[in-house]
């Protein structure tokens, strides 16, 4: 394998194919997860992925923090990017790195910046300080950045895109072949705490709620008609709280062709932009559509837009 890479997602005979450098390789991976015990700088995580590779299998996840890119100087320091990818690289030299990137921004961020945190309808959640483990509190009350905040958006957007152009410049990044963003519960854009609590009431995301139903219906009139009511506008209109939100019009069954408000709100909180973060052939993706049955029982927004109830 020539090094650096290239890398796309191409489709042939109705089947997806990872390519990279124009050879279909089969889509099989080791994969590491966030706990600190996987961290490629183990023996035990350097020894499975040397042996996986004397199985014909290079292709490697790793999981790491944009966090600890994102300095308070404004500046960058990819460093434990490319010690993370360089742990792979060490069991398996011919490695095929995928990266699954946590987007949370860093504690002194959220520190900086309240008014773009996740609000629950019960409350603000509570600020733990740094956490080794972010996704381990993920369904907890605790604070997280609204997934609609525009600054997030903005300024994480910019560090991403910079870390990826930086590390495109280095040996390790040679060998990245894909980026998966990754943001919300368990880094795959469920809503926080959405199976014990209910997000997300903050001012980002009420915003993005209005501005999708500008988008949605053009109009009042629109608006009205759909959700069935004579006196809501779209500069006034509210997230629906969570027991108009998560009651069925008969039993569990939604009548989302008449009344598009609880439908709305779940649209509205599935989506969110991929952003685009670096030049050249390299892939980017995210969790779309993943619930698990047991979500069912509360709550959750899913990735690919579609809501809850719909078809």
């Amino acid at each position: 394998m020539n090094f650096p890479v290239s890398s796309k997602l191409v489709f042939q005979n109705g089947k997806a194919h990872i390519q990279i450098n124009g050879i279909n390789v089969p889509p099989v991976v080791y994969g590491l997860s966030d706990i600190p015990a996987s961290k490629t700088s183990t023996a035990q995580a350097q020894r499975n992925i040397a042996n996986f590779a004397k199985a014909g299998v290079n292709l490697v996840q790793i999981d790491t923090d944009l966090r600890y890119c994102w300095l308070p100087s404004g500046k960058i320091d990819i460093a434990t990017f490319q010690r993370e990818i360089a742990g792979a690289l060490k069991g398996n030299p011919e490695a095929l790195v995928l990266v699954r990137l946590h987007l949370n921004p860093p504690v002194w961020w959220m520190d900086a910046h309240p008014e773009e945190m996740n609000m629950f309808w019960e409350g603000p959640g509570e600020a733990l300080g740094e956490e080794e483990r972010l996704i381990g509190r993920d369904f907890e009350k605790v604070r997280r950045v609204s997934l609609a905040s525009r600054l997030w958006m903005a300024e994480g957007g910019d560090v991403l895109r910079r870390v990826l152009q930086e590390l495109q410049g280095t040996e390790e990044g040679g060998h990245v072949v894909a980026i998966q963003v990754a943001c919300g519960v368990y880094g795959e854009w469920h809503q926080w705490g959405c199976m014990k609590y209910s997000p997300d009431y903050s001012q980002s995301m009420l915003r993005r709620f209005r501005e999708y139903l500008q988008e949605k219906y053009g109009d009042d009139d629109g608006l009205r008609s759909a959700w069935g009511r004579a006196d809501v506008s779209i500069a006034t209109a509210e997230i629906p709280p969570p027991e108009r939100r998560l009651t069925g019009d008969d039993g569990a069954f939604r009548g989302c062709h008449r009344f598009a408000e609880k439908p709305d709100a779940f649209r509205c909180r599935g989506d969110f932009v991929l952003w685009e973060s670096c030049e050249g052939e390299l892939g980017a993706g995210g969790f779309g559509g993943v619930v698990l049955r047991v979500f069912l029982l509360h709550e959750c927004a899913l990735r690919d837009g579609r809501a809850l109830g719909t078809a």
